[in-house]
Order: structure tokens, then C-alpha cells, then sequence
């Protein structure tokens, strides 16, 4: 059982449980090459492919295909990539009444995956026609970027920032949202629903720190890669995650790629060993694992059984190239029952992956 902050949201185990999801939903353009760009490399793609991705849509998608019921909280872009990522995520039985819809057209995610499935994100790509020729602009003009401090008013054309009441109305057992949502949108999450969050530092570098504070309180379970976890447990002056999972009473997860990942709860720490694979792309593999842990931790499962269940999902899902063409089905995970979480069962298991 795990308690949220201050005993205002509590995991209650649920045999199906029913997961509410806000974030990004996207197209990535994924090119497979045989290696990362080097200095003066001139590459000749192996591979390619237009792939629904976006840190909510992945967990609302992985959520579902492993057995869950998930509500897609997030809002589709005006166009027909829009149209086509609800379509993708109710093929994968996500619940999307509750969507909402943003004008403009859609960006996309640039991603250069290279050998062991190694990638490199470059970023939103804008569209062709943003990079046209202004009138009167010389050929070759350079159009530069520039990074503002994170608004939430300029947020807000891209981020629903009041979700419907009737998400909630049948008591779902939690909340995911990406980190740097969570100002936009935690106001219309009831207190008694847990938070579930995945932190990237880059995203709230421009953040004071009562709002880190704020976000991290709400919290009941925090999810970050090795590298973004360890720098903010020095943004936020601790020396550990585990010091800093100790002084927030809550639980930190930290995800180390094919090693596995770190349970730091309440300030203990307990390393659960990962699954490696001949991975093809580790694109979307977190968002993959946080939609498994949940799943077992909703289920009534504790930690150390989640993140096992979670680590074997997340190995799966680099086998293929995209963020979601490798996740298994619920069919293909009920092959580990009994928590056979071996080489040999992960083996047994890559036959079944959803195609």
C-alpha cells in the first residue's frame, strides 16, 4: 500500500483498475540508422517510420494494452494527425470521450535511433510550412529558435488545463500526468485520486522551486531516468534520491534502461534488476514501464513485484522500432504469472508481442 502525501490520496487495489491520463500526444518521425551522427558523417538510414508517440499517449495506450482501462485526457490537434492519433488510441481500447481538441496543426517529434536502439530526440519538428520564406526574406535566411521561460498561459493552448468532472465520476483508482503538467491541470484532479508523475529536469528548468516543491508533494509515486532523478535531487539540495524520497515521505522511481530500475521509498533504497535485450529502439520504453508499474501497483501488487512486472514490459518494448509497436498485450504478460520474470519466460514472451 502505498499513501500519498500526507494521507490525502491512497492506492486502493483494483482487480481492472481504471487509469486517467493527461499529456503530449504526437507523431514521431523515427529514423534508424547504423549509427549516431559522428562529425562530418554523411549516414544512409536503415529504417523509418511515422509512429504515434507523446508521454500521455503511450501511457494511456500501454496502460490499455496491458490489461488496464485507461481515459485519454489530453487534447488532439485540428488536423488529420490529430484525427488519426485518436483513432490509433481507441484501436488500443483507450477510452477518449474526454479529449479535448487544440487549433492548429500538430508538431512532430524528430528521433535518430541509432545501434543497441540508443536514440537521440531532437525534438517538435515543425512543419514544412512553418519554415516557408517570409515575404521579402532572402533565400537561405536562417530562422532562429529561441527558448522562452515556461508560461503557463502559453502553455495553455496545448495543454487542456481543466479536465471534465466526468473523468472522475466513477472513482478511477489514479492520475498520470507528465510533470510539467501538473500546474495546468492537478487544480481539477480530486484530492482523494492518487498522482502518478514522470519528471524530466529540462522541462522545469526555469521553475522556482516552491512549484517543484508543490508538484512533488502531490505526488504518490515519481517517475525519471538515472540522470534526470540524480539532478534534481542536487537541484533540490540532497545527496541522494533516496535522501530526497526520505524527506518528501513519498516514493521515487528511477529507471536505469536495461539495468533495471531504483525503488527509493520514504528513504530506503532497493535496486530490482532489469531485462536485457538487442534492443531496437528504446523510444517510449519509461513511458512503457511507468503504464506496467501502475498496473500492478492498482492491482495490488507492492513495489518491488510492480517494478519486476514493469522491467520485463519496458524490455519488451524496445524490440521493435517506435514507441508503441513494441509494448505486449495483456495475453502475451499473463505468459509471466507466478513471477517467472526470467530470460528464458522474456524469450517466450517476445513471440507474443503485439504487432
Amino acid at each position: 500500500m502505498i499513501d500519498g502525501p500526507n494521507g490525502a490520496a491512497q492506492v486502493r487495489p483494483q482487480p481492472s483498475p481504471l487509469l486517467v491520463v493527461s499529456g503530449s500526444i504526437h507523431f514521431d518521425v523515427i529514423v534508424q540508422l547504423p549509427h549516431l551522427p559522428r562529425e562530418n558523417d554523411r549516414i544512409v538510414p536503415s529504417a523509418m517510420t511515422l509512429a504515434p508517440g507523446g508521454m500521455g499517449g503511450n501511457v494511456a495506450a500501454a496502460f490499455a494494452r496491458l490489461g488496464g482501462h485507461s481515459r485519454f485526457a489530453g487534447a488532439f490537434a485540428a488536423d488529420a494527425d490529430g484525427e488519426a492519433l485518436r483513432a490509433d488510441l481507441i484501436r488500443d481500447g483507450v477510452d477518449t470521450r474526454w479529449a479535448g481538441t487544440r487549433p492548429g496543426r500538430d508538431y512532430r517529434g524528430f528521433i535518430l535511433v541509432g545501434t543497441d536502439g540508443v536514440r537521440a530526440i531532437v525534438g517538435g519538428w515543425p512543419q514544412i510550412a512553418h519554415l516557408q520564406r517570409a515575404p521579402g526574406q532572402a533565400p537561405g535566411s536562417v530562422q532562429h529558435v529561441s527558448r522562452a521561460p515556461w508560461n503557463p498561459s502559453r502553455e495553455q493552448s496545448t495543454v487542456e488545463t481543466a479536465l471534465d468532472p466526468g473523468l472522475f465520476g466513477d472513482d478511477p483508482a489514479a492520475f498520470y500526468c507528465p510533470f510539467n503538467h501538473g500546474p495546468l491541470v492537478l487544480a481539477t484532479v480530486p484530492e482523494s485520486v492518487p498522482v502518478f508523475m514522470d519528471l524530466e529536469t529540462g522541462h522545469i528548468e526555469d521553475w522556482d522551486r516552491a512549484a517543484v516543491w508543490g508538484g512533488l508533494e502531490r505526488a504518490t509515486v515519481i517517475f525519471a531516468n538515472d540522470r534526470n532523478m540524480a539532478s534534481l535531487a542536487a537541484v533540490l539540495g540532497e545527496s541522494s534520491p533516496t535522501a530526497l524520497s526520505e524527506r518528501l515521505q513519498t516514493v521515487l522511481i528511477e529507471t536505469t534502461g536495461p539495468d533495471g530500475c531504483v525503488i527509493h521509498d520514504q528513504g530506503t533504497r532497493t535496486d530490482v534488476p532489469g531485462h536485457p535485450v538487442a534492443a531496437i529502439d528504446t523510444t517510449g520504453a519509461g513511458d512503457c514501464f511507468a503504464a506496467a508499474f501502475l498496473l500492478g501497483l492498482l492491482r495490488g501488487n507492492g513495489p518491488v513485484e510492480s517494478a519486476s512486472f514493469a522491467n520485463v514490459a519496458a524490455a519488451l518494448s524496445t524490440r521493435q522500432l517506435g514507441s508503441r509497436a513494441g509494448v505486449p498485450t495483456a495475453a502475451a504478460i499473463e505468459l509471466l504469472t507466478g513471477g517467472a520474470w526470467d530470460l528464458d519466460a522474456l524469450r517466450t514472451l517476445e513471440a507474443s508481442v503485439h504487432r
